[in-house]
């Protein structure tokens, strides 16, 4: 089933995009599981693959400060000064949102008593 969301995703944007105009023929997913509790949370960071996402197995619907925020503010991105933009993507259990490896994205910390599990892949090509 992830193949088939990852060959529907190369499918929906430009493909004069260097992340889809050289998408490879063979690759590898390397994949691994998150549990976050109260407080938890997941710094900003990049992935080294192709293309990166991320699966929600367990969230409470109503807790909107543990999503996904995809981010500029990254510590290898300098020159931005104060003025970074953000988005926040409200996700729940069921849902698989995919990126750019090269993304800068983060899970916001959550305060309410709760536990959090997803599965992060990366698509890196061999």
């Amino acid at each position: 089933l992830l193949f088939f969301y990852l060959e529907r995703y190369r499918q929906m944007y430009r493909k004069d995009s260097i992340i889809f105009a050289k998408w490879p023929k063979k690759f590898n997913i390397n994949a691994w599981y998150i549990r976050l509790y109260q407080g938890g949370e997941v710094g900003s960071h990049i992935h080294h693959g192709w293309v990166s996402g991320v699966f929600y197995v367990k969230k409470k619907y109503s807790d909107k400060k543990g999503d996904l925020e995809i981010t500029e503010r990254y510590e290898d991105l300098t020159g931005k000064g104060n003025n970074i933009s953000t988005v926040k993507l409200p996700t729940k259990p069921g849902d698989l949102v995919l990126f750019p490896s090269s993304l800068p994205h983060r899970v916001i910390p959550f305060q309410k008593k709760s536990e959090r599990i997803s599965v992060a892949f990366d698509m890196f090509p061999v």
